[in-house]
């Protein structure tokens, strides 16, 4: 495993955690959304916004990593660092999940770390009974685009001119039948083929569906 983390955690973002925010998206996407956004975004009850953090377990000592953020254990005062490396958020609108935003710090990519970010916002559209998803993507977004084929969204449509920095057009991508076994059957699969894959890079870790035992892809 090339970086220097070994846990990998999902959890809603908060409001300590912003700035690093603000810095993985300008990374990402070069300052798509503002402080305030993601402040309103953590206000809503519409909507859920989650983070991905990197961290190493059981390290003896601090070690300097740029974009860090350290932190002391609950039973121990040993200082371990972690990094934020992936966010993603979703709004619940009626029966429609339009998932908003979905980025992972570019050293962290070919991972599978994208894919585990979106069942995740997909299962939680399934826990809030959405019963479709939507999204849009760039036009050139090639990567971005295999990733939500290969989980099961279809093009649906475009919007012309959509990103302002570039008047870019979007795709617009949409799956249906959040709500039914076939797809809830699906999706278990899809996840299980991440983990092995986070696993087999050497990561352990915990999400906000399984919060009280780290998933080691067993």
């Amino acid at each position: 495993m090339a970086h220097a983390f070994n846990h990998l955690e999902i959890k809603h973002l908060t409001f300590d955690r912003v700035p690093e925010v603000l810095a993985l998206d300008h990374l990402c996407f070069g300052g798509l959304w503002t402080e305030a956004g993601y402040q309103r975004e953590i206000d809503s009850p519409n909507s859920n916004l989650l983070i991905l953090e990197a961290s190493q377990q059981n390290l003896a000592k601090s070690i300097q990593i740029p974009h860090a953020r350290l932190q002391v254990g609950p039973t121990t005062a040993q200082v371990n660092p972690a990094a934020l490396i992936g966010l993603g958020c979703v709004w619940f609108v009626l029966e429609e999940a339009h998932i908003t935003i979905l980025g992972i710090d570019p050293h962290y990519r070919h991972q599978g770390l994208g894919r585990l970010m979106l069942i995740t916002l997909l299962k939680a559209a399934m826990k809030r009974g959405s019963e479709w998803a939507t999204l849009e993507v760039r036009r050139s977004n090639t990567i971005a685009q295999t990733l939500y084929h290969r989980v099961g969204f279809t093009v649906i449509g475009q919007r012309k001119r959509y990103y302002p920095d570039t008047n870019e057009d979007a795709l617009i991508f949409w799956h249906r039948g959040l709500q039914e076994t076939s797809f809830a059957e699906k999706l278990a699969t899809i996840e299980q083929n991440v983990y092995d894959q986070i696993k087999a890079s050497g990561w352990t870790m915990q999400s906000i569906f399984t919060p009280s035992t780290p998933h080691t892809g067993q």
